[in-house]
């Protein structure tokens, strides 16, 4: 089996997971006062929490892939690139994701003020993550379209 092939396998899954994560939450923005308001948040939680697990371990096994994709490319800079945003958006949806939960934990424990500071911050951490996120995507698409990331050339069929 190519090693270099896990990483194009578990790559949607982040993107999925994650993505709807973020939809979800802004969907729950605005039915805040509404019974629904709880159902949305639980599952923007196991979205966002699965969607990590997964690019955590997207990122493991481009690790794998790295070595076997970096000799055969045109252009390294965009794979450090695709590695630098990968890693970013990681973090940056770790961190989101730990805060959103730590408010919802700690809710009647701090501040209304509080409380709305982390808000704003989680909302620049979502954004930022999510950004990063897509800039992953572009520059992983562009080394599979574009420099033939991963790709086995086979040989011409006569015909």
């Amino acid at each position: 089996m190519r090693v270099e092939l896990i990483h194009p396998m578990l790559v949607h899954f982040p993107l999925a997971l994650l993505l709807t994560g973020i939809g979800l939450k802004v969907i729950s923005f605005f039915f805040k006062h509404t019974h629904f308001y709880s159902f949305l948040q639980i599952a923007s939680w196991m979205n966002l929490g699965l969607g990590v697990c997964f690019a955590w371990m997207a990122i493991l096994a481009g690790g794998l892939a790295e070595d076997v994709v970096r000799k055969n490319l045109c252009q390294a800079n965009f794979l450090d690139d695709h590695i630098l945003f990968a890693y970013t958006a990681a973090y940056l949806f770790t961190f989101a994701l730990l805060l959103d939960l730590g408010r919802a934990w700690m809710k009647r424990r701090f501040s209304h003020v509080f409380l709305k500071v982390t808000l704003i911050i989680n909302f620049f951490l979502f954004l930022g993550a999510t950004s990063m996120l897509l800039l992953t995507g572009f520059f992983g698409g562009s080394l599979v379209y574009d420099q033939g990331a991963a790709v086995k050339k086979c040989c011409k069929l006569s015909g």
